[in-house]
């Protein structure tokens, strides 16, 4: 497959949109439920532990920086493991991708579109994803890179203007429940949307200078994950902690609450916005690492072709899997992080422990392009 290049900043910005994206919807209503007013508290710890993950990822795509995840499995655990390990990996973006359609079809079918069935919006919404990564993965980032300004000035407005709202006493007793709410809250933190950030190592060797690379990695995870904790903090405490945790979307409900001199309120169409764009790069990056993914390990030279039939495959799987949002919510609650923990957590850490291994027995070049 021919090579692509991006900037370090449009990598920057495919991280912050994929990290901020469904997050700020599912984590304060989960975290509210697991760690009641300690919610901040779980979204601090789980943010610091996920540094530790991203460093992992930072490393392995040092160590193979012209090779993507899928491309490693094979180079470093060999042809028999290295093809399992990619089919488990392209399972796993199936089911994200999936997933995150599915859930785009119950938001906007729910409070919005309220006459429209979900199957289509994903239909439509999938349209767009497609269009998108066919036209390529530089095309793509800079839209994100152009976006992402926009993005982060609505969330610092909306946060700025609920200001006036803020109950301090909402967040105490602290650690009411005792630490195991909180280590529960944190896991799941690490879990959404954090363990998928392996997926941008599909992304990392289109990177210009993989060092630069490496560092906008943790940069803009940190940016991402204090968005994530500002929005899971202002939810308690403007909310409190049990509205907070039997609202289905707290940041829609924050929007509902602004109202500045009774001429600007209701600003919901502003959160929706933030969202849907966000939520539209994180697909189009999880549906480009997929195809990617498809096309390495059948040898293609190029993944287009893949697009439609998975793009079937894809739209049946995001009305199968979660056929209610309870199901989706229950699932994302108590099952993700455990079933993620394995392509997020235990193949890259073992990709990195053999490369480590092969480069310090001399068995493969520390490249490097920046």
């Amino acid at each position: 497959m021919s090579k692509v290049r991006i900037s370090p900043l449009q990598f920057g910005a495919l991280i912050i949109m994929f990290v901020i994206s469904s997050s700020t919807l599912l984590l304060p209503t989960i975290l509210a439920a697991q760690a009641r007013q300690d919610a901040w508290i779980s979204a601090v710890a789980g943010v610091s532990i996920s540094m530790l993950l991203v460093m992992i990822y930072g490393k392995l795509g040092l160590h193979c920086p012209d090779q993507t995840l899928a491309e490693m499995c094979e180079s470093l655990l060999g042809k028999i493991a290295g093809k399992a390990a990619m089919l488990l990996f392209l399972i796993y973006l199936f089911i994200i991708t999936a997933g995150l359609l599915s859930q785009v079809g119950m938001l906007a079918s729910s409070p919005f579109l309220t006459l429209t069935p979900a199957p289509v919006v994903n239909i439509f919404f999938l349209a767009i994803i497609v269009f998108a990564v066919l036209l390529g993965l530089e095309t793509f980032a800079r839209a994100a890179q152009l976006f992402l300004p926009f993005i982060l000035l609505l969330i610092l407005l909306l946060i700025g203007s609920l200001m006036p709202l803020v109950q301090g006493h909402y967040l105490l007793p602290m650690l009411e429940y005792g630490p195991g709410p909180v280590i529960k809250g944190a896991i799941t933190v690490v879990g959404v949307p954090f363990l998928d950030l392996a997926i941008l190592l599909m992304v990392f060797p289109s990177v210009d200078d993989n060092r630069s690379a490496y560092k906008m990695f943790f940069g803009a995870t940190a940016i991402g994950g204090l968005l994530l904790i500002l929005v899971i903090l202002f939810s308690t405490l403007v909310l409190g902690p049990y509205l907070t945790s039997i609202a289905e979307y707290p940041f829609f409900t924050l929007a509902q609450k602004v109202n500045i001199g009774n001429f600007v309120q209701r600003i919901e169409s502003i959160v929706l916005t933030i969202w849907m764009v966000s939520m539209f790069f994180k697909i189009t990056i999880c549906y480009y690492a997929l195809l990617l993914s498809a096309g390495q390990i059948l040898q293609l030279r190029s993944y287009k072709p893949l697009a439609l039939p998975v793009s079937l495959i894809i739209i049946i799987l995001s009305i199968s899997l979660f056929p209610s949002s309870v199901s989706f919510w229950e699932y994302v609650g108590d099952e993700w992080t455990p079933s993620v923990f394995l392509y997020g957590f235990v193949i890259p850490a073992v990709l990195l422990l053999v490369a480590a291994a092969k480069k310090k027995r001399g068995k493969m070049p520390a490249a490097d392009k920046g």
